[in-house]
């Protein structure tokens, strides 16, 4: 079987969301806002074009995550699987764009991060924790993360 893996780099738009499925599958999903930079030579400036919308689900562990240290705002990259539905709405074509997410990280050209380990890593246990400091200006917040190891 064929997979469509892509990289995605923009913001999320509004808080993740979290649902619990049976057999105790969470999922939490959040929208991300990406759009392409060009140089418009006839303005001398940087324009934005073709804006796009993404639904982004993480499960598991990777949403707990998700869950923890995203906001809306949060400048990130996601890589994972695309998954493109056509449908038809209000008289128009519509395109619903998802990606399972494998990989999500932060946009370090926009935002300063720091990643200290709280505690040291114990290869016997089952999880690890670790800390990831995100810095914006003058404001620091400090988000704890399960890592599964």
């Amino acid at each position: 079987m064929y997979e469509t893996m892509i990289t995605l780099v923009g913001r999320v738009v509004g808080d993740p969301t979290h649902r619990r499925y049976e057999e105790n599958k969470d999922l939490v999903r959040f929208r991300l806002h990406t759009k392409e930079r060009r140089y418009d030579p006839d303005q001398r400036t940087w324009v934005d074009v073709n804006p796009m919308y993404f639904t982004v689900h993480c499960w598991n562990a990777l949403g707990a995550a998700v869950r923890k240290t995203l906001r809306e705002g949060n400048r990130v990259l996601v890589q994972g699987k695309l998954y493109l539905r056509q449908y038809e709405g209000q008289e128009k074509q519509k395109l619903d764009a998802r990606v399972d997410a494998r990989a999500i990280g932060a946009d370090l050209m926009f935002q300063d991060i720091t990643i200290e380990d709280v505690d040291p890593i114990d290869t016997t246990a089952s999880t690890a924790t670790t800390g990831i400091t995100a810095v914006s200006g003058a404001a620091e917040q400090v988000y704890p993360v399960q890592l599964a190891a």
